[in-house]
C-alpha cells in the first residue's frame, strides 16, 4: 500500500475516533440534563467544551475529507514523503491547539489578544491542509510547495508557543488572584488564615519586581467582590514593591509592607457585587456602605494580628486624606503614619492605573500626573508621592510612541527619580513601519534629542504586540 494510501487510512481511523468521541460527548450531555439543577454547571462547562472540540474537528475533517462524491480523495494520488510528514505535523500541531481550546484560561471573546491568536493560528493550518490537498503530482513541484508550507508551520510552531506561555502567564496571575481571595473572605468570615500564605504571594510580588518584570495594572474582576479587592490589592502590591526595592528603611520590613498592600481591601468583600460594576452616581445608602468598608477590613484584621499590626491601620486609614477631606474618620495630616501614607498614594495611582468596569485605564504617565497632583493640593503626602518617580511616566511594558514616529516598548526607567520620561526602549517599529534589521535599545537619558510623544492605546498596541506579547496589550 502506498505511503497516501496509509495516510489516508490513518486519517480516516482518526475521523472515526473523533465521531464516536464527539457521540460519547452528546450522551453524556443527554443523561446530564436529566440530573438535577446541582449539575448545572457541570453541563455548561460539558456544553461549552463540544463547541470548542467541534470547532476544531469540523475544521480537521473539512480539510482533509474526500469531494463529495467521495470518490474524490482530498490528498493526490502520489504524495512524497515529504508531504506526508507535513500533513502529520500540521496535524498534530491542530490538535494542540484544540488542547488549548480546552482550556478554561483561553478567553471566550474573540477580541480578546490570545484568543484572536488561537484562531488565526488554527487557521494558518487549516490554509496549509488544504494547500496539500491541491499539491500537483509531480515530485519535485511538491517538494518546493512543501518547503514553504513547512516555513509555514515553524510560524505556526512560535505563535503557539507564544500562545502556551501567555496562557501559562494569565493561569499564574489567574491562580495569584484566586488565592488571595479565599484568603480574603476566609478572614472577613472570621476563619483561621496563615500570615505565612500571604507572605508566599507576596515574596512572588517581590519576585518580580527585583527581575524586572512589567508592572501589570489588573483589571477589576466583576463577577466577585473578594476577587476585586484580591485584583487590586496585588495591583498596589506590585507598585509598591518596586517603591521600596533597595529602600534601607524598608530593609527587613519589605513582606510586611507587601502583606499589608495585599489585604488593605479586604472590606471590600463585604460589600454588594452590584456596587462594583455601578456607572452611575452612588445613592446615599451605598455611599454609606461604601466609606464602612475600610473599618470593615480593619475589624476582620485584628483576628490575624491580635497583637496588632500597622496593616491594620492601613486597611482602616487607606482612604483617609492629609486635608482631613478623606473616609471613614476625616482624619488628618499628624493622625496618619509614613507608611499608611505611602500605601495611599499607591493606592490611589493603581486604582487609576486599572481599568474599572465603569471607565477605561488611565495611561501611566496621566495616573502617575494626578496623584501627584492630589499631592500638591495636600490630599496626599508630597513626600512619598514623590517615590512613584521611580516607575517613571511609562513603566516597563509600556508600549510608546518616540517623536519620530517609532514605537518602541519601555525596559526599564533610569535609575534614580531624575527623568522619569527618559526610560530605556526597544524600537519594536521603525518610523515608517518597518520592522528594524537588527534588535536596537536606545537610551533616552543619552540622548536628549529623541523622546516619548505618548503611550499607545490598546488598540494600538494589539497591532503591535498582539503576536509576540498578548499579556501586555
Amino acid at each position: 500500500m502506498s505511503d497516501a494510501k496509509e495516510l489516508l487510512q490513518k486519517i480516516a481511523t482518526l475521523r472515526l475516533r473523533l465521531d464516536q468521541a464527539q457521540g460519547l460527548v452528546r450522551d453524556a450531555n443527554t443523561t446530564a440534563t436529566a440530573l438535577t439543577a446541582q449539575s448545572g454547571d457541570a453541563v455548561a462547562a460539558l456544553e461549552q467544551k463540544v463547541q470548542r472540540g467541534g470547532w476544531h474537528n469540523t475544521l480537521l475533517d473539512s480539510a482533509l475529507r474526500s469531494g463529495e462524491g467521495g470518490d474524490k480523495p482530498v490528498l493526490p494520488s502520489r504524495l512524497t514523503l515529504r508531504g506526508a510528514r507535513l500533513v502529520k505535523r500540521a496535524r498534530d500541531l491542530l490538535q494542540e491547539l484544540k488542547a488549548v481550546a480546552d482550556d478554561p484560561i483561553l478567553p471566550k471573546a474573540q477580541d480578546q489578544p490570545l484568543a484572536e491568536l488561537h484562531r488565526t493560528t488554527a487557521s494558518m493550518i487549516d490554509s496549509v491542509l488544504r494547500t496539500v490537498q491541491g499539491f500537483p503530482p509531480s515530485s519535485s513541484a511538491q517538494f518546493r510547495l512543501s518547503e514553504g508550507l513547512e516555513a509555514v508551520l515553524d510560524v505556526v510552531e512560535e505563535r503557539l508557543a507564544v500562545l502556551k506561555a501567555g496562557m501559562r502567564q494569565r493561569s499564574q496571575e489567574t491562580g495569584r488572584i484566586d488565592r488571595l481571595a479565599d484568603a480574603l473572605r476566609r478572614i472577613v468570615a472570621g476563619q483561621h488564615v496563615s500570615v505565612k500564605s500571604l507572605e508566599q504571594i507576596a515574596e512572588e510580588v517581590r519576585d518580580e519586581a527585583r527581575q524586572g518584570l512589567p508592572l501589570r495594572f489588573l483589571p477589576m474582576p466583576t463577577d466577585d467582590p473578594a476577587r476585586a479587592a484580591a485584583a487590586h490589592g496585588l495591583t498596589v502590591a506590585q507598585v509598591l514593591a518596586r517603591l521600596i526595592d533597595g529602600d534601607p528603611d524598608w530593609q527587613g520590613r519589605d513582606l510586611e509592607g507587601l502583606v499589608a498592600a495585599l489585604v488593605h481591601d479586604a472590606g471590600m468583600v463585604r460589600l454588594p457585587a452590584e456596587l462594583i460594576t455601578q456607572a452611575g452616581p452612588l445613592t446615599e445608602e451605598q455611599r454609606r456602605l461604601v466609606e464602612r468598608h475600610p473599618l470593615a477590613g480593619a475589624q476582620a484584621l485584628v483576628k490575624l494580628w491580635p497583637g496588632g499590626s500597622w496593616a491594620i491601620d492601613a486597611a482602616a486609614d487607606h482612604h483617609e486624606r492629609l486635608d482631613g477631606a478623606g473616609y471613614p474618620k476625616g482624619k488628618r495630616d499628624l493622625h496618619l503614619g509614613d507608611e499608611v501614607k505611602l500605601l495611599a498614594v499607591c493606592d490611589v495611582y493603581a486604582a487609576l492605573a486599572s481599568a474599572r468596569p465603569w471607565r477605561a485605564a488611565y495611561e501611566p504617565r496621566t495616573a502617575l500626573t494626578d496623584t501627584l497632583l492630589l499631592a500638591d493640593r495636600g490630599a496626599l503626602d508630597a513626600k512619598q508621592a514623590q517615590r512613584l518617580l521611580r516607575l517613571a511616566f511609562y513603566p516597563a511594558g509600556t508600549v510608546v510612541e518616540l517623536d519620530d514616529g517609532a514605537v518602541a516598548l519601555v525596559l526599564a526607567p533610569q535609575s534614580g527619580e531624575s527623568q522619569p520620561a527618559r526610560p530605556v526602549v526597544t524600537v519594536l517599529r521603525e518610523a515608517f513601519g518597518q520592522a528594524p534589521a537588527v534588535p536596537r535599545y536606545v537610551d533616552l537619558a543619552a540622548q536628549p534629542q529623541r523622546s516619548i510623544v505618548r503611550g499607545l492605546a490598546p488598540h494600538e498596541r494589539r497591532q503591535v504586540l498582539g503576536r509576540l506579547y498578548p499579556e501586555l496589550v
